[in-house]
């Protein structure tokens, strides 16, 4: 999100970047957004496929273009969790900072994952799950269920709905995926990040 806000929103606050992106629907009127702005690691290893929007027209606005942006990053998480639901079932997940103070970002979180959400009110962010996670390894809690419950009571919770317009471009998403964008690029010329 940083991305985009810096490159076609600069002066905005995320807060208003989300407040832009609640004006659309879910499935951002048939955008999708590829966000594999430096390749992708997981679970696709391919350093040289791109980010794209797909199914761009002039009748999408900038709540579409932002809302497609949030998405595209949840099915690109979705994917992930695909791959550790395999391993080990997933029916929580914790949600740390500045983002998790966004009710649209939990809702587009909890219904492409179809997982539980849950919000502490805590601002530790990422210090704060590496801490649960570690009492759960050094063995203070037996599992993540049981380090959940220690969690204050003003917890945001966010329960998945089903959305069958996330199903169907989640399913989008995926033969986009499936097919990386491998444009011919000059590499003498091409962008670096930095510089």
């Amino acid at each position: 999100m940083r991305w985009y806000r810096d490159t076609f929103a600069p002066n905005v606050p995320y807060t208003e970047l989300m407040n832009i992106a609640e004006r659309s629907l879910p499935g951002a009127r048939g955008v999708l957004f590829l966000p594999h702005l430096s390749g992708e690691r997981s679970p696709q290893l391919d350093p040289d496929t791109r980010a794209a929007w797909v199914n761009l027209s002039l009748a999408h606005t900038q709540a579409d273009i932002t809302r497609a942006v949030l998405e595209g990053v949840v099915f690109s998480l979705g994917e992930v969790l695909e791959v550790i639901s395999a391993i080990a079932p997933v029916h929580q997940l914790l949600a740390t900072g500045g983002g998790a103070r966004s009710n649209i970002w939990l809702r587009i979180l909890a219904e492409i994952l179809q997982t539980q959400l849950i919000a502490p009110k805590a601002e530790e962010g990422a210090a704060y799950g590496a801490a649960i996670l570690a009492m759960v390894g050094v063995g203070t809690y037996p599992n993540l269920e049981a380090a959940f419950k220690m969690l204050p009571q003003d917890s945001n919770t966010v329960q998945p709905q089903a959305n069958p317009v996330y199903e169907e471009a989640f399913k989008q998403y995926r033969s986009h995926c499936t097919k990386p964008l491998k444009l011919f690029v000059d590499r003498t010329s091409s962008p670096k990040v930095g510089g």
